[in-house]
């Protein structure tokens, strides 16, 4: 004959002491979540169809409706800004994987542990930098007057280029930029798949 099995009773999560301590930590990552998230979203919403001045804030801003709209989309460079922003993320879409793949081939090759590991994370790191900061070293690096390109340049003898006053420049510059700054995310994944194959 068979043991009878007891239905175990479980206690209600708002009547359990334990459970709204726990629930009463979760108050402080919950408001900075709100705080940093919900309300900047609500912010992104409503500015697009203000007069925004800054001493008046957000809230103190007149309404303009669309007009911020007709604006933009009948301004003569939309073309060319839409034309140039599909034209870079189809190009960073393609050199992207290539890139991330070809470096970790080049790792998978490295067979000295301590070697491996310093050049992943100088591989890595500037994937934890923000944009702001990777405009910096990309100005210190391109600056016309001080940066180290035309310091070079001028060292060798050679003229300075002023990058900032040529378009035909910025496709290569971007693409490094780019790449610079997104590999170290991205390679992994591409390491992890050629240890699967």
């Amino acid at each position: 004959m068979g043991r009878k099995k007891t239905a175990v009773k479980r206690k209600s999560i708002w009547k359990d002491k334990g459970s709204w301590e726990l629930l009463l930590l979760c108050i402080p990552a919950l408001a900075g979540y709100i705080i940093f998230n919900y309300i900047p979203m609500g912010a992104a919403l409503v500015i697009p169809f203000k007069e925004y001045k800054f001493s008046q804030g957000i809230l103190g801003s007149a309404w303009c409706g669309l007009k911020n709209f007709r604006w933009i989309l009948t301004s003569t460079s939309m073309g060319r800004v839409l034309r140039n922003t599909v034209a870079y993320g189809a190009w960073f879409m393609i050199i992207g994987p290539i890139v991330n793949v070809a470096v970790a081939l080049l790792l998978f090759e490295i067979r000295n542990r301590k070697a491996l590991k310093t050049y992943q994370t100088i591989i890595t790191f500037p994937n934890f930098m923000s944009m702001v900061i990777v405009g910096y070293v990309t100005y210190a690096i391109l600056s016309p007057r001080t940066g180290l390109l035309n310091q070079i340049l001028t060292g060798l003898g050679m003229e300075t280029v002023d990058v900032y006053m040529n378009a035909g420049y910025w496709p290569v510059i971007l693409t490094i930029v780019t790449l610079w700054k997104g590999v170290g995310l991205f390679f992994q994944k591409s390491c992890k798949l050629l240890y699967l194959l």
